[in-house]
């Protein structure tokens, strides 16, 4: 018996874990090489602040008693030895296996007692990446605060997508919480993996005084991420030096932060003009790539797959691909959010800022998140820079313009919530966005986990109509030959484990529109209440018993066997009532699904037999062997959301996918995009997003640099540049039939 199975397994508050990992957790990842370098000089940065650094903990794995027995959990079957020439290093490292095993499932708790508080910690460790799940491959170095159940996140870092991924992973995260919570450490996968550890050493600096303001409770009002930021702080370490007096306010009156330049930061509003004229000699030096059609297919001498009035999909030599209404290929590479303007909360927190005076750009929000779940006042920075910068601005010919930017760019196809106008106006060919209503939710005693909204009931005769007045609304741009596709819906809710659905439904009243659906399903399948009883080691008196009854969950297996189909048919209820409200309007209108960030087993599968393409939202650092499960229907795949964000420009958060620098963000950038476009599945990408977010943070707090432009408009031309690399290239790497990450050109990119 392996001495790590002796201790009971205590398992991760998956959901919790899940939506945050998602949609909220930033994921450190960086080159082995790279992390080495930008650890050692953040250290010694923070020693330049006169913070001295310990070894607080050790462990090599080659004494069978070591210190981590004393110090950790293990789950039970998930932690054993490898010996001899399975080790990283030495005689013996650590093997976790979590394989099989669905959600996020942990494999080793470090610091069971809780690591000591009010430090800076720094975490190295080998690793080794021997297996992955084929629907995620992302390991994760979780830290997390608790209190009376409740999880405080405080850094989370990824250290390996793919087999065969190895390397020292290196962070830093700072601890500071109130007494009453307990710090802990977390290994933990996407949907099970099976990786090597070995070496593993936490080092800590006490914080200095002149920093503890920075942590002091409501200092930071609706910020996903604050100065303490580990990779901010990197960049701005003599942050740890002010005090809250010289530090508000932060932003200045465009919007930016205050206390750093780099190079492009407008200091004054003549510096417009020379932004505007960078731009003008950019855009000469790279005019639009020739060899496309009207739609930006790829037009190839003697080739035509026949004129048509949308887009369709076909799969030629094994891939698949777009075609045009010309006949031509088109692989859609492509922006969300395109046109919209960086806007940020200021009700509660007014002292954030330099100057919001001007009541012309102050608008009223109607979502938000946590700190911002009413209505609230919002300062429209994006728009008060653009209308500096362009004199007589005007929202028609600023569409225009942004076409224009496209072409230049390498941009084909504008994305998910791009502005109306810009879609109408920009001549470039878009996938259209449109959502249902959230009403008609599930009325369940069972929690489900719904990060931007509840589960929802498909079989109330509201959401059918819901669905077909959206389409309604919409139907200029389902018919326009400009439209790829659609999208519909957003990262729904659904459950991450099959039969959460069913089962919820069960409590949920007798009104429910699912469950008397169920309870159709079922009186259709057994002959009277006594055969679903044997069935299910039920106890219902009749059929109505069993709608009026919210608390048994069966657990037979033949009861599973039916809630596995049930679960499917709710499922299908779904697509099938969106595609067909999408095909009424226009039949040929391609339907591109709801963008899934979090699915379950069942979930491709249905979603293939209605679907035209299947969209996923996915950040990781590759998608180039990502493919639905063998048991859906070949349909492509096309991706939603993907970024990668570095926080040395001012703005906080460096998104889902952070990297160093802008170096790193061009280089992660198009070894993904690249990866994309050679993978025979998949027909586009979308990057999220356009612009900036606010250093203070969207109505839901997210503050990412992510942005092909800043607040300020001005472009981030290290990127742009590489999408224009790609862009020129990327017809002839997927027809190539070669894989390869080094497809364009390489050269040092710099501001």
């Amino acid at each position: 018996m392996s001495r790590y199975n002796g201790e009971s397994p205590v398992f991760l508050n998956i959901k919790i874990l899940f939506f945050y990992l998602q949609a909220e957790w930033l994921f450190l990842s960086l080159r082995p090489m790279s992390k080495k370098i930008v650890i050692s000089l953040y250290l010694l940065a923070l020693s330049c602040c006169g913070i001295a650094s310990e070894v607080f903990f050790q462990e090599d794995f080659e004494n069978e008693n070591g210190p981590i027995m004393d110090m950790a959990e293990f789950s039970a079957g998930a932690v054993s030895d490898a010996t001899g020439k399975d080790a990283i290093s030495g005689n013996r490292s650590l093997l976790l296996n979590t394989m099989g095993q669905s959600g996020w499932p942990r494999s080793i708790r470090l610091f069971k007692n809780g690591l000591p508080n009010n430090y800076l910690y720094k975490v190295s460790f080998k690793y080794k990446v021997l297996e992955v799940s084929k629907s995620s491959g992302n390991n994760f170095l979780v830290v997390e605060s608790f209190d009376s159940g409740k999880t405080r996140r405080i850094s989370t870092s990824i250290f390996g997508s793919n087999a065969g991924d190895e390397g020292l992973m290196e962070a830093v995260f700072m601890a500071n919480v109130p007494k009453n919570e307990k710090i802990i450490v977390d290994f933990t996968s996407s949907n099970g993996s099976k990786i090597l550890l070995d070496d593993i050493k936490f080092e800590r600096s006490s914080m200095p005084e002149s920093s503890r303001w920075f942590f002091d409770e409501g200092v930071f009002k609706g910020m996903r991420y604050n100065p303490t930021y580990s990779e901010f702080m990197f960049h701005n370490p003599n942050l740890f030096k002010m005090s809250k007096e010289e530090f508000f306010p932060f932003v200045d009156k465009y919007g930016q932060f205050k206390h750093k330049d780099w190079p492009g930061k407008i200091k004054s509003d003549a510096d417009f003009a020379a932004r505007i004229a960078e731009e003008k000699k950019f855009n000469a030096s790279n005019p639009p790539i020739e060899g496309l059609d009207q739609y930006g297919g790829y037009i190839m001498e003697g080739k035509n797959y026949g004129k048509s009035k949308h887009f369709r999909v076909k799969k030629i030599r094994g891939k698949w691909f777009f075609i045009t209404p010309e006949g031509n290929i088109f692989w859609s590479l492509g922006i969300d959010s395109v046109g919209s303007f960086a806007a940020t909360p200021i009700d509660g927190r007014e002292n954030y800022f330099e100057d919001i005076s001007d009541k012309k750009y102050v608008n009223r929000a109607w979502w938000g998140k946590f700190d911002y779940e009413k209505p609230h006042n919002v300062y429209n920075f994006g728009r008060h820079n653009l209308e500096i910068k362009y004199d007589k601005f005007s929202d028609l010919e600023h569409a225009k313009f942004i076409g224009d930017r496209c072409r230049h760019w390498g941009i084909n196809t504008l994305g998910a919530w791009t502005n109306s106008l810009v879609l109408e106006n920009s001549n470039v060919a878009y996938a259209f966005y449109m959502s249902t209503s959230e009403g008609c939710k599930l009325d369940s005693k069972m929690k489900l986990e719904g990060y931007w909204s509840a589960p929802r009931d498909f079989f109330d005769p509201k959401f059918e109509e819901s669905v077909k007045n959206v389409v309604a609304r919409n139907a200029k741009f389902l018919t326009d030959s400009r439209c790829i596709g659609t999208f519909f819906d957003n990262e729904l809710p659904w459950q991450n484990k099959v039969l959460d659905i069913s089962k919820s439904i069960l409590t949920c009243p007798e009104t429910q529109f699912a469950k008397i659906a169920f309870w159709d399903f079922l009186q259709k399948k057994y002959s009277d209440i006594s055969a679903l009883n044997k069935a299910w080691n039920s106890k219902y008196a009749d059929w109505d018993s069993f709608l009026k009854e919210r608390e048994f969950i069966p657990s037979t297996k033949e009861a599973e066997s039916n809630m596995l189909a049930f679960e499917e048919i709710f499922y299908e209820k779904y697509f099938k009532t969106c595609r067909d409200a999408i095909k009424s309007v226009n039949p040929e209108i391609l339907y591109f699904g709801c963008r899934f960030a979090w699915v379950n087993p069942i979930l491709p599968k249905v979603a293939s037999k209605y679907c035209d393409v299947v969209s996923y939202n996915l950040y990781r650092t590759s998608v180039a062997n990502f493919e639905m499960p063998k048991d859906a229907k070949d349909v492509p795949i096309i991706i939603g959301e993907y970024h990668f964000g570095s926080s040395d420009m001012g703005v906080i958060g460096a998104g889902l996918c952070p990297r160093l620098d802008v170096n790193s963000v061009v280089d992660a950038y198009t070894k993904y995009t690249i990866g994309a476009i050679e993978n025979p599945h998949i027909v586009g990408a979308h990057w999220f997003k356009w612009v900036d977010q606010c250093v203070t943070g969207r109505s839901d707090g997210e503050n990412y640099r992510i942005g092909f432009v800043d607040i300020c408009d001005t472009p981030a031309y290290p990127i742009i540049e590489a999408a224009r690399n790609i862009s020129e290239n990327m017809y002839k790497m997927r027809l190539s039939g070669k894989k390869t990450t080094k497809a364009v050109k390489e050269k040092t990119i710099t501001y």
